[in-house]
């Protein structure tokens, strides 16, 4: 960044400066401490004999604008897929967000118009703070496992890739119904999808959140016609048996 440093504040530019009362500014990386750091360069007019020289460090508000940047650059093309995969369903809970595993910086992808409410796309916003309003929609039951589920901690840590994906199912509630009206939950599924593995260390992660109250509601009945029918076959096979005793 040298050149751009000498080029903006050479004599000549300076008293050009001064000429036309131009308060210019730049950002660049400066060495401190053996540490190059992103730092705020400026001039503010004061009198045509009169400039003052100005500098700040601003190395947290670029490195957060950087990854902002690169959120965004991820971001857009599962956006345009999101949008369309999506726009069959849009009446479905669901929730879409892209986090920095070592910041907890999470940008929102795709999001329900009720979570919008609260929430926009063009924010960086920790990751607690999303998962807070995500735990206040969850059945009281099944809180503790999605917070634990949620932990962004465990995920800082070698894993392999082909264990990238992470998935838990649990009950949402309405936030307008009182939690002691037994309101009626609706079946969810959290899955995480750890990426950007350097040494086996993820870096970032998908969170992705689907409504999937119909399909368990016929896994559920699925479950109970099979155990109705097991349950009526061990019952004949038990009267068949003492039948067979008797008959002897």
């Amino acid at each position: 960044d040298r050149e751009i440093f000498l080029n903006t504040f050479d004599e000549s530019q300076l008293k050009r400066y001064a000429q036309n009362k131009c308060s210019p500014s730049i950002c660049i990386r400066h060495l401190h401490d053996g540490l190059y750091r992103w730092a705020d360069f400026s001039i503010q007019y004061i009198d045509k004999d009169t400039l003052l020289f100005l500098g700040k460090d601003a190395n947290e508000e670029r490195l957060k604008q950087e990854r902002t940047e690169r959120f965004q650059e991820e971001i857009d093309s599962l956006t345009l897929r999101n949008n369309y995969i999506l726009s069959g369903v849009s009446d479905i809970f669901r929730l879409m967000l892209h986090i920095d595993l070592a910041t907890g910086d999470t940008v929102i992808c795709t999001a329900h118009k009720s979570l919008l409410q609260v929430f926009n796309y063009n924010t960086v916003y920790p990751f607690e703070e999303i998962s807070e309003l995500l735990l206040s929609l969850v059945h009281p039951d099944d809180c503790s496992k999605l917070r634990e589920f949620s932990n962004l901690s465990q995920f800082r840590r070698p894993t392999d890739e082909a264990d990238s994906r992470i998935m838990l199912e649990y009950r949402r509630i309405s936030p307008q119904k009182s939690r002691t009206q037994h309101p009626q939950a609706k079946w969810t599924r959290s899955t995480i999808h750890l990426a950007n593995f350097e040494n086996g260390i993820p870096q970032t992660a998908f969170y992705i959140v689907q409504d999937i109250h119909e399909q368990k509601l016929r896994e559920l009945e699925n479950q109970m016609r099979e155990k109705t029918l097991s349950d009526q076959f061990y019952l004949l096979l038990q009267h068949r048996y003492l039948w067979f005793l008797n008959s002897d």
